[in-house]
């Protein structure tokens, strides 16, 4: 969050009467300040392995991914990744992201029961009473697979992460 000031005041041959001014607010993208903040400076937040696409800390997690998920992109860890468990006898896939939501990110849950034919991903369903608080800037998602296709020999479930650029 920047501000800064514009004066606007005419040039030769061009008349505007009193000279104008404005303030104006830069707003980084949410990623964007994350970024900075994370990587300790403008500059590192600048480099490749700092992308959304990158890497930083090695670990094979995307930082758009660790962002979305409220992780560290600087201590190369794999702890608080989604998952799934069967409760119930139902396939649940459990995550938590960062409360409120980063601005500009999506999540959605999706689901397929086959990974060696083409088969559509479909939308999963988020368990009622979620997202629940946790209490610490964080909150806990539960979803799982609507009607009767719940249940079956194999289920793959994956969060999918969206920025709105």
């Amino acid at each position: 969050h920047e501000t800064r000031s514009l004066i606007i005041v005419a040039g030769n041959g061009y008349g505007l009467g009193a000279p104008l001014s404005a303030a104006i607010t830069l707003d980084d993208s949410p990623f964007a300040a994350w970024a900075v903040s994370s990587f300790g400076s403008l500059a590192n937040a600048q480099l490749a392995n700092a992308a959304p696409l990158g890497d930083w800390d090695g670990d094979g997690i995307q930082n758009l991914l660790e962002f979305a998920l409220g992780q560290s992109a600087t201590v190369a860890s794999r702890i608080g990744l989604p998952s799934m468990v069967i409760e119930s006898d139902i396939p649940v896939f459990t995550f938590k992201r960062p409360r409120p939501n980063p601005a500009g990110i999506f999540y959605r849950a999706t689901h397929t029961h086959q990974l060696d034919t083409y088969q559509p991903w479909d939308d999963s369903s988020i368990l009622p009473g979620y997202p629940l608080d946790n209490g610490d800037g964080t909150e806990t998602l539960k979803a799982t697979i609507p009607g009767p296709g719940a249940t079956g020999p194999r289920v793959f479930m994956r969060l999918e992460i969206f920025q709105n650029p």
